[in-house]
């Protein structure tokens, strides 16, 4: 037994620092990382800005960057009278100290319901709405919650007699499609007695399950990173990514962000056209009514020199939500530069383009956001490496099970 024991404990040791091939020389070549366990990085120019606490990663925690967005639903914390909003019918009624943090909220009970009149919508436009639900404590309340937005001739009901538990507020969030250019929002207690607060909506089909104050626009989310610990000219950027505008088929309507490296404009480029050294982003389209998903890794040089690639995201197969690695290679060879994206250890795309050099120096670096655009989704282990990582780092990289911040703990 003494020898199956010492004989589990050797390989638990020798599994966990050599999960990732060549530690040594990563270590050497790594020149920021972030676990993105919390909202803290031991270096302290180093700012994390979400304002959501970390999730479940794919070590530990992530966090979540969403983009910039502006709460459609007015008063939907119920602060403000609610004549000047919303319309009760049936047995509904507004309680103080009953709603999300002992605030406001609107009690439904048996049928009655609550419509907020939403006069600025876009024909066509894919909006995500969601609300904080609590059942009224009772032995025989067995409570049920609907949703549905009527909008010109057409009502969804993305959500139909839904379970509410009265163990305390949980939120609940549906994706609908507007058919013209005003709508009414309806919240109906199917079944039971319910109380709903913290009401969201906002333009684009995100997946946005938080709260923002009625009529406010988000702060900036983002990882913002001192741009000494990058080189524009030569280097790797790795990280974990899971978000829904990756599952197959899913249709987004706003770009994702993943990195950006801005540079000084150029005194011949107007001011509000971004002048990126280096860039991530995916862009979403649709092409014979087919959406297009495409992930570029751009390059920005003098003279007008650009470098870029991309890779068909539509090729991805899984249908729900799951972690996927990346990493993005690139280097400067003479007048050319090389550009590689991996994706779960796989190289799915080398290039090579012709490339003068850049002749600006970066001023500031961003995970999480590129060109305006925000990551809108969780991101994990993110790591700038001071060269391009080898193929056979990238896939020990991608195949490991323990996260990069083993390298650190090496002697």
């Amino acid at each position: 037994m003494k020898l199956l024991f010492f004989q589990i404990v050797f390989l638990s040791f020798f599994w966990a620092f050599t999960a990732i091939a060549g530690t040594a020389e990563l270590k050497n070549a790594l020149l920021f990382y972030d676990d993105c366990d919390d909202r803290k990085n031991p270096d302290k120019n180093v700012r994390l800005r979400t304002g959501l606490p970390p999730e479940p990663g794919k070590f530990g925690n992530a966090l979540r960057i969403r983009r910039r967005m502006v709460n459609l639903a007015a008063n939907g914390d119920f602060e403000k009278p609610l004549s000047d909003n919303w319309i009760l019918s049936g047995n509904a009624k507004l309680l103080e100290n009953k709603g999300v943090k002992n605030g406001r909220g609107i009690m439904l009970r048996d049928g009655a319901s609550a419509a907020l009149p939403l006069p600025k919508l876009r024909p066509g436009g894919l909006y995500s709405i969601s609300f904080s639900a609590c059942a009224v404590p009772g032995k025989e309340n067995d409570a049920k919650v609907s949703l549905e937005l009527s909008s010109g001739t057409q009502t969804v009901k993305p959500l139909e007699k839904v379970s509410v538990s009265d163990s305390g507020f949980a939120r609940f969030q549906a994706a609908v499609k507007s058919a013209d250019d005003c709508g009414t929002l309806r919240l109906r207690a199917a079944k039971g007695a319910i109380i709903i607060d913290k009401i969201s909506i906002i333009a684009g089909d995100n997946r946005e399950d938080s709260f923002t104050p009625p009529l406010k626009m988000l702060s900036r989310d983002g990882i913002f990173v001192p741009v000494e610990y990058i080189d524009v000219k030569s280097g790797s950027f790795s990280c974990w990514i899971k978000a829904p505008w990756l599952r197959t088929g899913f249709e987004n309507t706003y770009p994702a962000g993943i990195l950006e490296v801005a540079a000084e404009r150029p005194e011949n480029v107007r001011k509000n056209i971004p002048h990126n050294a280096l860039g991530i982003i995916c862009w979403f389209s649709r092409k014979k009514n087919v959406p297009r998903k495409k992930m570029h890794l751009v390059a920005k040089g003098k003279s007008g020199s650009y470098a870029e690639t991309s890779i068909d995201l539509n090729k991805l197969t899984s249908d729900t939500e799951k972690w996927y690695h990346f990493v993005f290679n690139w280097w400067r060879k003479g007048r050319k530069m090389h550009l590689q994206i991996y994706v779960d250890g796989k190289l799915r795309i080398s290039a090579e383009r012709p490339f003068n050099g850049q002749d600006r120096s970066p001023k500031r670096m961003i995970i999480g956001f590129c060109g305006g655009a925000y990551l809108n989704g969780l991101i994990d282990e993110c790591a700038i490496f001071k060269r391009p990582l080898t193929a056979e780092e990238v896939k020990s990289l991608s195949e490991s099970n323990s996260p990069l911040s083993i390298i650190n703990k090496e002697n």
